[in-house]
């Protein structure tokens, strides 16, 4: 599936960002496309349904992103790194 994302090395960003997003919704990683969910409270504490969601975003976010820096020039790569970006919403944005 990834063979599908041609490296990313600054030129035509707008075709290869379009390219990535359907990759990510094709390896079902389709949460990581947001940014991490807003707890749910109820009675002041996390519900289990809130973890779930942080747990799968995680889980979503960590495959996505690694898979998209294996497709990233080393120059591009290295900017991402020293600028902390560390999830895939932010990475594609």
């Amino acid at each position: 599936m990834l063979s599908l994302l041609c490296p990313f090395d600054s030129c035509d960003f707008a075709d290869w960002d379009i390219t990535a997003r359907h990759v990510i919704n094709a390896m079902g990683c389709r949460m990581a496309l947001n940014g991490k969910p807003s707890p749910i409270l109820r009675d002041g504490a996390e519900t289990d349904e809130s973890v779930r969601n942080w747990d799968n975003w995680d889980n979503q976010n960590v495959q996505a992103y690694g898979n998209l820096m294996l497709r990233i020039s080393p120059d591009i790569r290295n900017l991402v790194t020293k600028e902390g970006i560390i999830n895939t919403s932010e990475l594609l944005d």
